[in-house]
């Protein structure tokens, strides 16, 4: 499992080192390392699922063609980013 992790995190090393790596990525690596380091783990956990997913509304069913829509899709996308690593 080792192995797997590390060779998972290459990309992410490379990249880091390179300095191509987004400041707001960054910021949130550190936040999760630092959560994890003081052993806070749901704090790390939720700084992780900000960084992948982001905190936008989500829709309910499609958003086009479906009876099941939230009332501000309108919103969806405002003010927050999402960095997929």
């Amino acid at each position: 499992q080792y192995r797997q992790s590390k060779q998972y995190l290459k990309p992410l090393r490379r990249a880091l080192r390179d300095g191509e790596v987004d400041a707001g990525v960054i910021f949130s690596l550190a936040e999760i390392a630092k959560d994890s380091g003081q052993r806070r783990y749901r704090a790390a956990k939720e700084a992780y699922m900000r960084l992948a997913i982001g905190n936008h509304p989500w829709p309910m069913g499609v958003t086009f063609v479906t009876f099941h829509d939230r009332a501000a899709r309108h919103k969806i996308g405002e003010g927050a980013q999402a960095h997929v690593l």
